[in-house]
């Protein structure tokens, strides 16, 4: 065998070990891979679900503070008339309750989470600044039949659940609420940042440190 013929041969068995042992090592990698994607896994899943419940219990608790004050109670239209028997049955919370007023009729919002009617497009920061302030999107002062001082007390944490459970525990209603249309002057709503200067309280319920958890929870949920 002559030289260059050798050293061809040789060579190429020299490249089919590299290739070799290339492979080898892919495959040992893959499987290493594999095994740590494996032991990860669990991690994974258990995070989910952990976060699946946190939210879960967050509506759960949101549903509970609906409840307790009573908001489907105005944002739900009074049953229509119809024969015995066919009457037609109100959607929670699509609101259409007309409120009398000495100043007209004021009629309740849709608050399900319908992007078009309802409050689908409100941010937390939106949903909070109505319920503390009366205040809605693009500024619109609500009137006082929503009894926004009522609520100015709430904490972050009711905050939060509440409107987890109005975006993601109600079914989004698409129908258009009455507008209400009261006469001049009680039309211009700008008037009422003088009402909300005197009657609404700033703060959220701060619990007082003489008390017991029970009477702190009795005055928040009062006040």
């Amino acid at each position: 065998m002559t030289r260059d013929r050798f050293n061809g041969w040789f060579g190429r068995r020299r490249l089919y070990r590299v290739l070799a042992a290339g492979r080898v090592m892919v495959f040992v990698g893959a499987l290493a891979a594999s095994a740590v994607l494996r032991a990860a896994q669990p991690e994974v899943l258990l995070a989910g679900a952990t976060q699946a419940a946190s939210d879960a219990a967050l509506i759960t608790r949101g549903a509970y503070l609906a409840k307790a004050a009573d908001c489907a109670g105005c944002h739900t239209a009074a049953p229509a008339g119809g024969q015995p028997g066919h009457e037609a049955s109100p959607v929670p919370f699509a609101g259409g309750l007309g409120m009398a007023s000495p100043f007209g009729t004021i009629y309740s919002s849709n608050i399900t989470p319908d992007p078009a009617n309802g409050i689908g497009r409100y941010t937390y920061d939106d949903f909070a600044r109505v319920l503390r302030e009366g205040i809605a999107p693009g500024g619109k002062r609500l009137y006082p039949a929503m009894p926004f001082p009522s609520f100015a007390k709430i904490n972050n944490d009711d905050m939060h659940a509440l409107y987890a459970y109005f975006m993601h525990g109600v079914q989004p209603v698409a129908q258009p609420a009455p507008q209400t249309r009261l006469p001049f002057p009680f039309s211009q709503r700008w008037a009422l940042m003088f009402w909300d200067w005197a009657f609404v309280p700033g703060g959220q319920y701060v619990s007082q440190p003489g008390r017991d958890a029970q009477w702190n929870r009795g005055a928040y949920l009062v006040q």
